[in-house]
């Protein structure tokens, strides 16, 4: 691969993971578990109390960050210990929506520390990234200390999973898919589509892929959310027609329910399909778009009616 298209998939990811860490709202709800670890899950030890942080700041820069920070993370004030019973639940006795929350934990946790690093060495070198890649990541509000130092602790509390365990989440993927839990469908088939996908059975991902489209069309919100900040709309069975149609529905629902929004949102869609380097929809396919939009946009409001 040459180094455009991975420079620009680096700051993909890094302006996704800080622009999620500036907000609290990403975080994942504390959820009272008992502690019942079947025995395939190993009781992991609770990671050490300071570990060597990758080239962090001054000791005093990092504790006056760290008392003003407020919760890290898409964790929250979860522990260690609040994780791995979250996970522990999943793969034992949980439901569906359970097993799908400690997939969620998981899968973060996979990359938990390679992003950490990436945000720290990007923040340490910004000097030196091409300009172009430096004016993306500013207008995500850029890499600050905080982003990292809430990185780095949320790195810090997946230590408590083994890479045995970590390996594992494309079974809390399935059992959330197979037990009906919302979502389950689109998350399960982005796990095959990148991470799982050496051990994707193609008939299943054809089923998902499916699945997901069928969930769109019908005003689903959750698949509609996906698809408009998805780039590759293609890795998940679905025509750039279908994508732009998906994306303008939930735009224009958006903001029905939240007057303003839509627009924040679409600029935020547009820097990520920036690096897409896709050429524009043609006429024909610009219709298709808008009318397959408004289809989606009208099942959406019968979805909801039926629901009050």
């Amino acid at each position: 691969m040459s180094k455009g298209p991975w420079i620009a998939a680096v700051a993909i990811a890094l302006a996704g993971a800080g622009w999620m860490y500036s907000r609290s709202s990403a975080s994942v709800p504390s959820t009272a578990v008992p502690l019942s670890a079947p025995e395939a899950l190993p009781q992991a030890a609770e990671p050490s109390a300071a570990p060597t942080p990758v080239s962090p700041p001054s000791a005093a820069a990092s504790a006056s960050a760290a008392s003003a920070m407020p919760p890290p993370g898409p964790f929250g004030n979860d522990s260690a210990a609040d994780l791995l019973r979250k996970v522990q639940l999943g793969f034992g006795s949980g439901s569906a929506q359970e097993a799908q929350k400690a997939a969620n934990v998981l899968q973060f946790c996979a990359h938990a520390a390679k992003a950490a690093e990436a945000m720290q060495v990007t923040r340490d070198i910004i000097s030196l990234v091409p300009e172009s890649i430096r004016k993306f990541l500013d207008s995500f509000g850029g890499i600050t200390n905080e982003q990292v130092d809430r990185a780095q602790s949320d790195a810090r509390r997946c230590q408590v999973f083994d890479d045995s365990t970590l390996a594992r989440r494309g079974e809390l993927f399935q059992k959330a898919y197979e037990g009906g839990a919302p979502g389950a469908a689109m998350s399960y088939l982005t796990w095959l589509t990148h991470d799982g996908k050496a051990e994707a059975d193609p008939a299943m991902v054809d089923k998902l892929q499916a699945e997901v489209r069928q969930l769109a069309q019908a005003g689903d919100l959750g698949a509609l959310t996906s698809y408009a900040f998805m780039v590759d709309s293609q890795a998940y069975g679905t025509s750039r027609t279908e994508r732009e149609a998906y994306k303008e529905a939930w735009l224009c629902i958006v903001g029905e329910g939240n007057p303003g929004s839509a627009a924040s949102s679409r600029e935020l869609i547009a820097k990520l399909e920036r690096f897409s380097k896709l050429p524009p929809l043609t006429p024909e396919q610009q219709r298709e778009a808008e009318a397959l939009a408004q289809q989606v946009y009208d099942a959406y409001h019968r979805r909801s009616n039926k629901k009050e």
